[in-house]
């Protein structure tokens, strides 16, 4: 904008362009498609001069490494905030259990963060503490901390349904298997009434909270792509149990999830959920 270096005007006209069309897109979808055409050639080409600058090459970048199985499972809602932030991210898939001791607290997923600032890398692990890291950082989650609790919840109850079902799945004895398959339904019915009830009071617009995807939106989301397709390798006929539980509220909130913009580039290693739950 002035002389032939760049220049604060040039740095902040390229730092409104970046949050308004990228960060802002997280609460407003489609806010890229109204600006878009507003930009002229001449401040796309600013755009373009400040990225390329050496001076703003430089500047701090943040990528992702999760580590996990090559499967959904527990990593599946992280997969789906990664993309859903818009951020460079890879996958590993260690050698297991040969690289079980090189993981924090021996367990997967874990998350690393890498800058090129130099700065250590941040390694973090438990799906949980993952996903809200990332959706508190990516604006998924409310900074409200008692807006934060509410969708926090929900999550919590989700771990004690899936904690059900993997005691389920390595039980041994017949009679004990046959006693928490029971009370996993038992916990998976308070949940899905827990959820419609969010979603009735949300005005059924298939999001549980506000007007946006949202962190209860996506560990919904994820939770019943990994019970109903993923768990059949250990109950084969899950799928045609839960299915019926389904309210017409829950199914609107996958396929608004699947098909929110923010997560297009998603492909589910199982699939589309939304097929599943439409059959």
């Amino acid at each position: 904008m002035f002389g032939d270096k760049l220049s604060y005007a040039d740095i902040v006209t390229y730092g409104f362009y970046m949050t308004t069309l990228v960060s802002f897109a997280k609460f407003r979808a489609e806010i890229v498609d109204i600006i878009k055409p507003k930009l002229t050639p001449e401040l796309v080409k600013l755009i373009s001069v400040v990225e390329s600058d050496p001076l703003v090459v430089k500047h701090n970048k943040v990528v992702y490494i999760l580590r996990y199985f090559d499967s959904t499972g527990l990593a599946e809602s992280s997969r789906i905030l990664l993309t859903a932030a818009g951020v460079e991210w890879t996958e590993e898939h260690p050698e297991w259990p040969q690289e079980k001791p090189n993981q924090p607290h021996g367990r997967m997923p874990v998350l690393i963060e890498k800058t090129t600032d130099d700065s250590p890398d941040f390694v973090i692990c438990e799906s949980s503490n993952i996903e809200r890291y990332l959706a508190r950082t990516y604006g998924f989650l409310p900074v409200d901390f008692k807006q934060a609790a509410l969708q926090e919840q929900v999550r919590d109850l989700i771990s004690d349904v899936n904690g059900l079902f993997t005691s389920y799945v390595y039980c041994q004895n017949a009679n004990d298997r046959a006693m928490l398959f029971a009370k996993f339904e038992s916990l998976l019915d308070t949940l899905i009434e827990t959820q419609t009830t969010l979603l009735k009071d949300n005005g059924s617009t298939g999001r549980m909270f506000g007007n946006s995807l949202s962190y209860a939106d996506i560990v919904a989301y994820g939770f019943y792509i990994n019970i109903l397709i993923n768990a059949a390798q250990f109950k084969p006929d899950i799928a045609n149990l839960i299915k019926p539980k389904l309210t017409p509220e829950l199914v609107k909130l996958i396929s608004t999830v699947e098909f929110d913009p923010l997560i297009e580039k998603h492909k589910s290693k199982d699939g589309s959920l939304v097929a599943v739950v439409s059959v």
